[in-house]
């Protein structure tokens, strides 16, 4: 199991119903089954081939009756109060989003929401807030080149965040762990490579507004790596 996944597993609550979204080989529920920390679960995906893997993973581990596996796109496959713990992992922000935006009505009948994603943290944030949900943990891990934020959250109410704290996490930013400073260098260098390439084309108002966005996005990245990490 990789770090990511490991993440993703320490923050299910023990004894909880769990459904994987997106489940793929459906190796997350399995693993939390045969360690004791879930009760049963879900394993679904949208696409037959990765449903087929784990179903076959689930009957190779004798696991048929407590592990269901179901075919269909992100909560339709569910009914609220059907499962305590929801998990939306390797996916981008926009994607996890709308899957939630879809089915809010599983979204709150749920105890906790985990999200994984690897961009569009912000949007997550602020949606999980606008639902009704406070943010309990978090964690950014590195795996393969690619940064991913992991996000749990519960019915519940929080003081407001503001503009830093969405973007970065307020958990994170607390944390001032060495992956967020990573993360923070690759998107100042990013959103740099971005500047110079706006720079070279022709003057527009789209490429004025682009150029405004990413000048913010630049000033709020090198503040955060001054006042989290004296960088």
């Amino acid at each position: 199991m990789t770090n990511r996944l490991r993440v993703l597993a320490r923050f299910v609550p023990k004894g909880t119903i769990l459904a994987d979204i997106g489940s793929h080989h459906g190796l997350l529920p399995i693993y939390l089954y045969q360690k004791g920390n879930i009760a049963r679960g879900f394993a679904t995906d949208n696409k037959k081939k990765s449903l087929a893997m784990a179903q076959l993973n689930v009957a190779a581990h004798n696991l048929s009756e407590v592990i269901q596996v179901r075919l269909g796109d992100g909560l339709q496959v569910l009914a609220p109060g059907e499962a305590q713990v929801l998990v939306l992992a390797g996916m981008g922000g926009c994607l996890i989003k709308d899957i939630l935006e879809k089915r809010l009505d599983v979204v709150q009948h749920s105890q906790r929401v985990i999200l994984q994603p690897y961009l569009h943290h912000k949007e997550l944030r602020m949606l999980l807030h606008s639902v009704g949900f406070k943010i309990v943990e978090e964690e950014m891990t590195l795996e393969n080149g690619r940064f991913y934020t992991t996000i749990a959250a519960e019915p519940g109410t929080e003081k407001c965040y503001d503009e830093e704290e969405y973007v970065y996490g307020r958990i994170n930013l607390e944390k001032k762990e060495l992956v967020l400073k990573e993360y923070g260098l690759k998107e100042k260098e990013r959103i740099e490579g971005l500047l110079k390439e706006l720079a070279a084309l022709p003057k527009s108002e789209n490429v004025a507004n682009r150029t405004r966005e990413m000048e913010q996005a630049l000033e709020q990245v090198v503040k955060m790596l001054k006042n989290r990490f004296n960088y």
